[in-house]
């Protein structure tokens, strides 16, 4: 490798600072050097460098010497490894960490079955065999926002798209092709985000779909969604060597750049925005938020700190952008359209102010569709399938947990949801604790945490919490003392070690006056979010032993050493603040009670739900924050506990452009009456955007060989007709959202018309589940040679991809349709087709057009 000496020294001045941020943990990380030649030793300190304090709390230098032996040995393995510049080396190829996932050493298991199918292949053929290789392994499946390891998701072989673009990453790395995620924080035309890869090949950086092989690079199913988006993100963890080359920098992020990657997907603008006092004053330093409208909130896409010209400037899609400056616990704000070319946008902070009220528009950009007619990645399901037939079934789990009769039910459900980590679901079954005792705390744990939650962490958290379920009730003594989940944070299996380091007197007394732990903590450690990486939480009893870490990581250690040592604890579920519990009061860790007040919301509409409908935000230093209340529907009335002073309210409406009818209120609860707010949606109805195309006939044959034409299959007044491809990922996410619905639409009197290509597509299990939840569902193989071409051609879908879904009438028009995959696709078809109904109008559109 070739390393300047401006480099070398660059890296062991990162390396001896975060040495010396390392506390107790130091040696477990300068052990390491002795003995690594030249390029170990400058390739190891880098690592140790860059890594986020998290990482320096959780990890230690044996881990990252293996990235970095594994990392020289195939780049001197592979023909490409010369040709790869020293900066993307050290980012995208020798980089431990993609994302926020758990680190593990993988490398070399990766490499060794990914190795033999590249090592003759051109770089750029190497990378779409890759994505075969990863498509073999795991597919899409939606789940928590929690990010697993490269190596659950080869255990588990599912996961949605930031843990397959995780996976695909890290499997591109191991065979020495440099590779990171890129990804759209939050779209503008639907409600929803997604992840995917960029491979440096020959040169250049292309992207794919992560799990999604595709024949050729720049290809994928989001191509068009992304030339819609306002932003698109890549992040280096380290800090440029001197002489590198970046991509556009957006902006550091605590130790992450994140880099604007918006340029190769979309067609782009520049926004500057001036803050000022008075007319001739710059505000340096003042925090800028880009948002948009995203699930009823105003999203951040980027926040920039203004310079010293009191400039901070963003480039960005053609759309409307929410924007808001943040200055000494005051704030101004616009929402403006994007145009063409420079666009400018001033905020003086000299004149009073006040959050406004009022409805607005915003607007996604128009995008643009492909060009050709790519076709949908194929799924590679006979490996993955064969993997996945030794996981426990539904009918094996059941026959296993008849060994536990009492909690038949709920074992059958653990071992399910463990996938491939059920080895060690059983060992902790087989521990000497009351199955009683064991069961509880299962229940305490979500889904994903089965599938890569060792035994010993479980073993952990029970031998802890044992000794305190005597004096709890039992929900507070399961929620706030066993559980071992404090958010979404890995699980280590620290409290047997956090306890331990605290005399039985100590522990006594933290017990006695709960307010000594946050006094304690706030006096041990440093909080300098400035060095780490906020997607993570460190490891609780590295922290303490480091004594610096992000306030994220300090409110984990908190409510994990509260319930180690018996003091119920939680993180607040709508603010996200950390509290223990005194009697049936949560309190501050001071000590202290939360001022709240109420805030009463009414609506006398159709029920709206949180989230999608609407959110609330309350206002602390010049920042709103939107609370977290998940599953929330209001059909009538709610109360909401909030921090006392002013707070917003957002309504949106997504249409079926992707626009969005946005109503903004503000109200100011305070002690002790709060404040109380009608909510009314801005209403709009679908039928003035609905099209009016006749279809043309068919030949359709049903599973059973019976022949029929579609204008006999589609004679209800009401159809979708849905054109799939049951092997790629696109189908697989819209049966899904099917399945989701299912009770939804048997309430209606439609017709789901699922038509396929050939007979062995009526085999596909994903897509008999739809058949056999829905019995307005039918399924048909189209004959005709030209039927999709001409399907696409009578409805006018430009985009060419699948799935082709059309809204169909009694008279075989067609009404509305949408090409590809679209978040949300299942909801807004079931609002289309309702709308046809005479004289039916809705308030409730949801916008799933791409």
């Amino acid at each position: 490798m070739l390393f300047s000496e401006q480099q070398e020294r660059a890296v062991r001045a990162g390396f001896d600072a975060a040495a010396g941020r390392l506390g107790e943990r130091e040696k477990r990380f300068t052990d390491v050097l002795p003995g690594l030649n030249a390029e170990e030793a400058f390739c190891y300190r880098f690592l140790v460098g860059a890594m986020p304090l998290s990482d320096a709390a959780s990890c230690d230098g044996g881990l990252l010497l293996a990235f970095v032996r594994s990392a020289l040995a195939v780049r001197s393995a592979v023909s490409w490894g010369n040709r790869i510049p020293t900066e993307l080396f050290l980012n995208d190829v020798l980089f431990y960490r993609v994302n926020d996932e758990n680190i593990e050493d993988y490398r070399d298991r990766f490499s060794a079955e990914i190795l033999p199918r590249v090592r003759n292949l051109s770089m750029r053929e190497a990378a779409l065999e890759v994505n075969r290789w990863c498509a073999e392994k795991g597919t899409y499946r939606s789940s928590d926002d929690r990010t697993v390891s490269p190596l659950t998701f080869l255990r588990s072989g599912c996961g949605r798209c930031g843990e397959e673009s995780v996976f695909t990453v890290s499997a591109l790395r191991s065979v020495g092709i440099p590779a990171r995620q890129c990804y759209v924080p939050r779209w503008s035309h639907c409600d929803d985000n997604h992840a995917w890869v960029e491979v440096w090949v020959d040169g250049e950086w292309h992207y794919m779909g992560a799990c999604e092989p595709e024949p050729e690079l720049d290809r994928g199913w989001f191509t068009y969604a992304a030339s819609r988006a306002m932003l698109v993100r890549s992040r280096v963890f380290s800090n440029p060597l001197p002489g590198e080359k970046r991509e556009p920098v957006l902006t550091r992020d605590g130790c992450v750049t994140e880099q604007n990657e918006l340029g190769r997907y979309a067609e782009t603008a520049e926004l500057s925005v001036r803050v000022l006092r008075g007319t001739d004053r710059p505000l340096p330093g003042v925090r800028v938020r880009f948002q948009v409208v995203n699930e009823a909130e105003q999203a951040d896409l980027a926040v920039l700190t203004t310079g010293p010209d009191g400039l901070a400037s963003l480039t960005t899609g053609l759309g409307t952008l929410c924007v808001r400056a943040e200055a000494d616990g005051a704030f101004r704000e616009e929402v403006i359209p994007i145009k063409p070319g420079k666009n400018h946008l001033i905020f003086d902070f000299s004149a009073p102010y006040a959050p406004q009220d009022g409805d607005f528009d915003f607007c996604p950009p128009e995008g643009k569709i492909p060009s050709g007619t790519p076709a949908s990645p194929v799924r590679e399901t006979g490996l993955r399938a064969r993997r996945e037939a030794a996981f426990f079934s539904p009918e094996t789990a059941a026959k296993f947990a008849e060994r536990y009769p009492a909690f038949r039910k709920e074992i059958s459900g653990f071992l399910v949801a463990a996938r491939g980590n059920a080895v060690e679901l059983t060992a902790f079954l087989d521990r000497a604790f009351p199955l009683e005792r064991k069961v509880e705390l299962l229940l305490q744990l979500r889904e994903k945490d089965f599938a890569d939650c060792p035994a010993s962490v479980l073993e952990d958290a029970l031998v802890c919490a044992l000794p305190f379920r005597s004096l709890y009730p039992g929900e507070v003594y399961r929620r706030f003392i066993l559980s071992p989940r404090v958010e979404q944070e890995f699980l280590f299996g620290c409290r047997a070690q956090l306890t331990a380091l605290f005399s039985p007197e100590r522990r006594a007394a933290f017990r006695k006056e709960p307010e000594k732990i946050g006094a304690f903590l706030a006096r041990t450690v440093q909080v300098r979010d400035d060095l780490d990486y906020g997607a993570l939480a460190a490891n609780p009893v590295g922290l303490l032993q480091m004594k610096t870490g992000s306030a994220r990581s300090l409110r984990v250690l908190y409510v994990s050493l509260c319930r180690a040592i018996g003091v119920p604890a939680r993180l607040n579920p709508m603010t996200g603040r950390a509290e223990f519990l005194r009697g049936n009061v949560w309190r501050n860790p001071d000590g202290s009670v939360p001022r709240t007040a109420p805030l009463t919301l009414r609506n006398e509409g159709a029920p709206l739900l949180y989230g999608r409908d609407f959110t609330v935000a309350y206002l602390r230093d010049g920042s709103f924050h939107t609370l977290r209340c998940p599953g929330l529907l209001l059909e009538r009335q709610a109360v909401l506990r909030l921090e006392p002073g002013c707070c917003r309210i957002l309504l949106a409406n997504r249409q079926i452009d992707g626009a969005v009818l946005v109503r903004r209120m503000t109200a100011r609860p305070e002690c002790p009456g709060g404040a109380s707010v009608v909510l009314a949606q801005r209403k709009s109805d679908i039928r003035t955007r609905l099209h009016d195309f006749p279809i043309r006939n068919g030949e359709l044959e049903d599973p059973e060989g019976t022949r029929t034409d579609l204008a006999h299959a589609a004679r209800a007044p009401k159809n979708i007709l849905a054109l799939l491809d049951v092997r790629a990922e696109p189908t697989e996410h819209l049966l899904n959202e099917w399945l989701e619905m299912e009770a939804e639409y048997r309430k209606e009197d439609l017709a789901l018309i699922l038509l396929v290509p050939d007979e062995q597509s009526f085999r596909y299990p994903l897509l008999r589940k739809v058949l056999a939840g829905n019995p307005n569902a039918r399924v048909y193989r189209y004959l005709d040679p030209d039927f999709r071409e001409r399907l696409f051609a009578d409805a006018r879908a430009g985009d060419r991809r699948l799935p082709l879904t059309v809204v169909v009438d009694g008279s075989r028009n067609a009404r509305f349709h949408f090409a590809n995959y679209n978040v949300g696709s299942a909801g807004l078809l079931l609002q289309v087709a309702r709308a046809l109904s005479a004289g039916e109008q809705t308030g409730h559109d949801r916008q799933i057009l791409q």
